[in-house]
């Protein structure tokens, strides 16, 4: 492959990358951290100055439900099934996951001192009513 080719060939994929990661709304850190690379990598990709392999294509494809098709050819849609986009906008961040899972143990933790204040009602068997 001569080097004009690889050149603009390593910018129109690490353009498609790019798109991929601001699409679904993630830094390089964490985009690289779900693929198993380097930031670095996915930063020398994206500028141009590094073709992307293919074990890197694979494993953000598998990652993000993105198709190969696009990312290597730039045809077709950017996600393998309509309606990828939506489904990984929708998941909560990890703070809000956080959040709310700390809202519902303050939740039942009220519940459970409310619980506690209250006498215990008698408790009748049956048959001896």
């Amino acid at each position: 492959m001569s080097k004009i080719i690889r050149t603009e060939l390593s910018i129109a994929i690490g353009e498609r990358v790019r798109q991929l990661r601001v699409a679904v709304r993630e830094t390089q850190v964490s985009f690289a951290e779900k693929a198993g690379f380097s930031n670095t990598t996915v930063s020398e990709i994206e500028a141009g100055n590094r073709l992307a392999g293919i074990d890197f294509l694979l494993a953000i494809s598998q990652a993000y439900h993105a198709s190969l098709s696009w990312l290597v050819h730039g045809i077709g849609n950017m996600f393998e099934h309509r309606g990828e986009l939506e489904e990984i906008h929708a998941r909560p961040d990890p703070e809000t996951r956080i959040e709310e899972a700390l809202r519902g143990l303050e939740e039942r933790l009220r519940r459970l001192e409310q619980q506690d204040q209250q006498p215990p009602k008698p408790r009748v068997r049956k048959g001896f009513q």
